[in-house]
């Protein structure tokens, strides 16, 4: 596979990024910016930022404004060592945070990247997002229904507040009339990839691979 300086996947929730993302990261080295991790955690800490970003997502099921994700994405690129190549999952996902990427990317001279862009159906993204749960003490993923513990911890496993079918169904919406914008301003560039992510998760690495080669 060719190297990027920075490869950023998007899709609907549920269209596997994230667990490509971390296949990737395993055998090619890349940092993850997980725009929805960094915002739980701010959301988790306490901080005043914090407080008021767990009342837009878990209290009104909103998204958090362009101005505070911004700078929590800068905080992440300035955190990480220079010149390791980074995944930016679920980010950009309006057109303003195209814009304030391009800033970001300007300041750290990363001009070498690709745009993959997972494709998903909106019935295939409910029934993926309905069945997937987090641990309560380590907040590590998993879509496996049978799944009694966390595999990392032994934690309990409990479903994400921001999980029910009304909140998923305003996400969605909310992601194709914002989001498909990006999408055709990335392929306007001529950066973007296009993988179909209603496959299986190795089926759907491979084809990611063979296209970034």
């Amino acid at each position: 596979m060719k190297h990027y300086d920075a490869l950023i996947f998007m899709g609907i929730q549920g269209s596997g990024k994230g667990t490509q993302a971390r296949l990737l990261a395993d055998e090619f080295g890349y940092s993850i910016l997980e725009a929805g991790k960094i915002l739980r955690e701010e959301a988790a800490s306490g901080s005043s930022l914090g407080k008021k970003i767990d009342e837009i997502i878990h209290g009104k099921g909103e998204l958090v404004p362009d101005e505070i994700t911004k700078e929590l994405v800068k905080n992440f690129l300035n955190d990480i060592q220079e010149g390791t190549p980074v995944i930016f999952d679920a980010y950009p996902r309006t057109l303003v945070q195209l814009h304030d990427l391009e800033e970001i990317l300007k300041e750290h001279n990363i001009a070498n990247y690709r745009v993959v862009y997972f494709t998903l159906t909106d019935d295939e993204a409910m029934k993926r997002l309905l069945s997937r749960r987090e641990c309560e003490s380590c907040k590590a993923p998993t879509s496996d229904s049978a799944e009694e513990a966390c595999k990392k911890c032994g934690g309990t496993l409990v479903r994400r507040k921001d999980d029910e079918p009304e909140k998923i169904q305003k996400r969605l919406a909310w992601s194709h009339k914002e989001t498909q914008p990006v999408v055709d301003a990335y392929e306007e560039k001529g950066v973007l990839i296009v993988v179909d992510g209603n496959e299986s998760i190795d089926q759907v690495y491979e084809e990611l691979k063979q296209k970034l080669a």
